[in-house]
């Protein structure tokens, strides 16, 4: 039987590979109506509604060389450490790091989402 932090920890793993393969459908399944996104340096945004706006583009895309270095999970929050290979503003592909901090409310959907993200 998993215990609750078990079955947070694999919803993690779950929500990092639905953003790493383009699966907005499952990212927003598991997204609370109030849900606010902070993409630490660029945007902010508020509600289940804009977030979907804001991923269309992504739908489908699968990132290239999508490393997840570690998860640390304790309850309803989580942090995500890892790489990829994405185009930067020119359309050049280069490295660049993540660190995408979620909280999660008492039925387990995402009302924090705090995105940390640079190039190497």
């Amino acid at each position: 039987m998993k215990t609750e932090q078990t079955q947070f920890t694999q919803l993690y793993a779950d929500l990092n590979e639905a953003f790493a393969k383009g699966d907005v459908d499952f990212i927003l399944s598991h997204a609370a109506e109030d849900i606010r996104w902070e993409m630490v340096g660029d945007s902010v945004i508020e509600g289940k509604q804009e977030v979907a706006k804001r991923l269309e583009s992504v739908v489908g895309v699968v990132s290239e060389e999508y490393t997840t270095k570690r998860i640390i999970a304790s309850g309803r929050t989580a942090a995500i450490e890892g790489t990829m290979l994405c185009p930067d503003k020119t359309g050049t592909k280069r490295k660049a790091a993540f660190c995408d901090l979620y909280t999660l409310n008492e039925k387990g959907k995402i009302t924090e989402l705090t995105a940390y993200f640079f190039f190497l």
